[in-house]
């Protein structure tokens, strides 16, 4: 099944040159998943009130194709590509009114039980109906280890970061990155693909340090709670 959705590009989402920030295009694309989710009767609410569980995501990767601007109206389309016996991939693609792919998102979802938080089978949370399609875009998630890193920033978790869960939204970690930089090096280098590992959660007050390093045209940051890691990330930039 595909799920498809419009959306007009809000000014609230955008840059001062009027382009879709990333935050703004993690948004749209977390939003797409939850409400293909929610046609199968699998979004965070029932998962919560029917199994006692929730969905995590483990990684995200984005890739920018195209920027959509401010007043624009964009297609967005949603369904599985992969599905084992404990995560699904979900992909997402936002077109522009000419069906020209502006973002293609590949995201690994699981079930995590809420009392234990040790994950659970698909088949356990009514997951095993999910249906299989065939991705409009090949996207492969990457692998990076952390590398010799500086420390750029510190960062409280505050009430507003909270989600549905009681943990820090997976989109406010795609803020703290993209807050790491000035507007001078937003504008000057453009963004080509996000990755993101969740790796643990934050919780509020939690204190988070946040690692850079830089190689070539990529950059990779990650985000630990004192010794424990979080999140890792890749920023790939045109060059």
């Amino acid at each position: 099944m595909i799920f498809k959705q419009k959306q007009n590009i809000l000014g609230f989402m955008c840059w001062r040159n009027t382009d879709l920030t990333p935050i703004g295009v993690f948004e749209l694309v977390e939003d797409a998943t939850i409400n293909l989710l929610a046609k199968y009767g699998l979004d965070g609410v029932n998962l919560r009130q029917k199994y006692d569980a929730m969905w995590v995501i483990v990684k995200n990767r984005i890739k920018f194709f195209s920027d959509a601007k401010w007043g624009e109206k964009v297609a967005i389309k949603s369904f599985i590509t992969e599905k084992s016996a404990i995560k699904i991939c979900v992909d997402v693609a936002i077109e522009n009114e000419k069906k020209e792919i502006l973002y293609y998102s590949k995201i690994e979802f699981c079930a995590l039980d809420i009392k234990t938080s040790k994950i659970k089978k698909l088949n356990s949370v009514g997951a095993d109906i999910l249906k299989v399609g065939k991705p409009i875009y090949l996207l492969n998630f990457s692998r990076f280890d952390e590398e010799k890193s500086k420390l750029i920033d510190k960062i409280q978790v505050k009430s507003t970061n909270i989600d549905f869960s009681s943990h820090t939204n997976n989109v406010e970690y795609v803020r703290f990155l993209i807050n790491s930089y000035s507007l001078n090096e937003i504008f000057d280098k453009k963004i080509k693909e996000i990755e993101i590992n969740y790796i643990s959660q934050s919780f509020e007050k939690d204190e988070l340090l946040l690692y850079r390093y830089r190689n070539e045209n990529k950059d990779y940051i990650f985000i630990k709670k004192e010794n424990q890691l979080v999140v890792k990330s890749e920023i790939t930039f045109e060059k």
